[in-house]
């Protein structure tokens, strides 16, 4: 029988979500899943003024209380304790100290923002042209770039995520002039043993499909992509495991078997 995870959660420690831990994870466990991991947002950035956009992320707090729900829950569900780890890159050195004091199960990397900017779901892409998102989407792909050769994460979040907001603001996005550039992250990822995020979110955003596109996903399983990730990125708990029936069927159709699973770091294969 096929495993189902939703490796990409957020609760009420994520500025952005209200949801309860418990409210969580029973949501997880009615809707039949075996693994559900909480990873909420830790976004790092060099600008102390774009670090007061975002409520601070109580590490301690929320380190012992996911510890404690994966104790409480283990005989109905398996608890991941996660962290999504924003921009890294930007604070090496938090990022090392973070980690060493605390055994996270899994750790997401995700790029929400350029370099010394906000995040995209601020800006208005409707007040730039065409030409201008297009540089917008070369110099994301570079920092993402950047960010793999890091590689202190272990699975890379919704790739192509400034899509959602760029095709907000009118504009059609066209990724062929990008596709060098998304190959050799996808050849960097695989080298490094880091898995590649399926983040169905792209489903509720009007995009008709995953972040990033089976079209994408192609391309990194013909590269020799195996490791993958299913997220739901789900803010509220109605959007947990959303859509995951089609994407877990699309990914079939490409071509993959397993989903990955986290314990303490270390990667688990399971088949779908």
């Amino acid at each position: 029988m096929a495993y189902r995870s939703d490796l990409h959660c957020h609760s009420r420690f994520s500025f952005d979500s209200e949801s309860e831990l418990d409210d969580v994870i029973l949501t997880a466990i009615d809707k039949g899943l075996d693994e559900i991991a909480i990873t909420d947002h830790c976004d790092l950035y060099q600008s102390e003024l774009l670090s007061q956009l975002e409520s601070p992320f109580e590490h301690e707090t929320v380190y012992r209380l996911l510890c404690e729900k994966r104790e409480e829950y283990k005989e109905r569900i398996k608890v991941t304790v996660g962290i999504e780890i924003g921009q890294g890159t930007e604070r090496p050195e938090t990022v090392k100290k973070l980690l060493s004091e605390h055994k996270y199960d899994m750790v997401i990397g995700s790029l929400h923002s350029l370099y010394r900017m906000p995040d995209f779901y601020l800006l208005d892409f409707s007040k730039i042209t065409g030409k201008q998102c297009d540089l917008f989407i070369a110099q994301y792909f570079f920092e993402i770039e950047k960010m793999v050769d890091w590689g202190q994460f272990d699975t890379l979040a919704h790739l192509t995520y400034p899509i959602r907001y760029i095709k907000a603001g009118g504009h059609n996005v066209d990724l062929k002039g990008h596709l060098p550039q998304i190959e050799r992250i996808f050849t960097k990822l695989i080298k490094k043993g880091i898995a590649l995020e399926i983040n169905s979110s792209g489903y509720r955003q009007n995009l008709d499909s995953p972040l990033p596109s089976y079209d994408l996903l192609e391309i990194y399983h013909k590269l020799g992509g195996e490791l993958i990730t299913v997220g739901g990125d789900a803010h509220d708990i109605d959007d947990i495991a959303r859509f995951f029936d089609i994407v877990y069927d699309n990914l079939r159709r490409i071509g993959f078997k397993y989903v990955c699973s986290f314990t303490e770091r270390k990667m688990q294969l399971k088949e779908i």
